[in-house]
């Protein structure tokens, strides 16, 4: 598990610092760095799986992110070419990363590597990414021909129906997203979870998957109807748009193990805000079950669904962080603060744009203060 990691001298940070734990979230106002943590990250892991890293070259652009070429990672005021990157394990293991030249126009970039960086337990994970850009409804999806991509799920969830079909009759190895049916028993397959799951996101929620091997496609059907007997699916157009991004949420947190780093942006897209706080609820038991978390949200009931789950003992204080991302006056100097929880489940202290937003617009509802 990746525990911290230094920016110095990448994108929109002179310098920047995280401590991390099991499940880390990040909110803040929009350009204010919290894509940049995540690319960093996908970075790096998009690195070590094509194996560019062992050739000490950095991949700017594939599978995971795209970010252009070394004049679009440097920091623009930066005074020198480079940018760093610092990583530590939970074995305390410390790796410095330098990359350079930075600013040449190059799509890969040669770098300068601490030797352990190719055997860092953390970047030897598992990835399942889901961008914030997740396909909506299709009228069909992509089979992955490309099994050396390093995330299954694809980053837009383009292969979830796919990987619904492979994976449907495995075993969760999570016990802590296991819940009952509707019969109040426990199935541990992944079919059976999922049922459950989008079920409670989407009342009445069923799916099907039929491969169409010579086209390369999967067709996906799918039907919110309460009704006994036969089951008419619909195309995913037919359904909303919800429950195709949802889908893959879902699903990659289900075969998400304690070998894994899950990342997924504004998983609250499209939803109704109490499915949002079910997902919330979902992400926690995800890394509960020890799974490394990072979410990006703007949703106040995602982090509510969150907090919900630590109150009710899901997970504990010191595996949960929360991470305020603003800017400041000065040109480059974006801050990230570190935001507890109490014993009950409120925030010790709540900073500017931190979820604060229905606070300030009820005081002007009502003409408070």
């Amino acid at each position: 598990m990746i525990r911290t990691i230094a920016l110095t001298n990448f994108k929109c940070f002179v310098e920047a610092k995280i401590e991390f734990g099991r499940l880390n979230v990040f909110a803040g106002a929009n350009g204010t760095g919290k894509s940049t943590i995540i690319q960093a990250l996908l970075l790096l892991y998009q690195s070590v799986h094509s194996g560019h890293l062992e050739r000490n070259r950095l991949q700017l652009n594939g599978r995971l992110v795209d970010l252009g070429t070394g004049r679009d990672v440097l920091y623009k005021r930066s005074e020198a070419d480079r940018f760093d990157l610092y990583l530590r394990d939970e074995n305390q293991a410390q790796t410095i990363i330098g990359y350079v030249p930075a600013a040449e126009q190059s799509h890969t970039l040669n770098s300068s590597i601490d030797a352990g960086v190719s055997n860092f337990d953390g970047l030897r994970n598992k990835l399942l990414y889901l961008s914030a850009d997740r396909l909506g409804p299709q009228r069909s999806y992509p089979m992955n021909l490309d099994d050396s991509s390093g995330n299954e799920v694809g980053r837009r969830g383009e292969f979830a129906p796919l990987l619904y079909g492979q994976t449907r009759t495995q075993q969760i190895s999570n016990a802590k997203v296991l819940l009952e049916n509707s019969e109040k028993r426990i199935f541990a397959d992944v079919g059976s979870q999922f049922s459950v799951w989008m079920g409670r996101l989407f009342p009445g929620f069923q799916v099907r998957t039929d491969n169409l091997e010579q086209l390369d496609s999967v067709m996906l059907g799918l039907n919110l109807q309460r009704e006994i007997g036969a089951v008419e699916y619909f195309r995913p157009g037919n359904v909303g748009f919800g429950v195709s991004v949802a889908l893959p949420v879902i699903l990659a947190g289900l075969l998400a193990d304690k070998e894994t780093t899950f990342i997924v942006e504004n998983p609250e897209a499209h939803l109704h805000p109490s499915a949002q706080s079910l997902i919330g609820e979902f992400l926690a038991r995800v890394a509960a079950g020890g799974a490394q978390v990072f979410v990006e949200t703007h949703s106040d009931h995602v982090v509510n669904g969150i907090r919900i789950a630590y109150r009710n003992g899901v997970l504990s204080k010191n595996e949960l962080s929360f991470f305020a991302f603003s800017k400041t006056d000065a040109y480059g100097s974006h801050r990230i603060t570190t935001v507890q929880l109490d014993e009950s489940g409120d925030f010790e202290t709540r900073p500017d744009t931190f979820f604060d937003q229905a606070d300030k617009d009820l005081k002007l509802i009502y003409g408070i203060g």
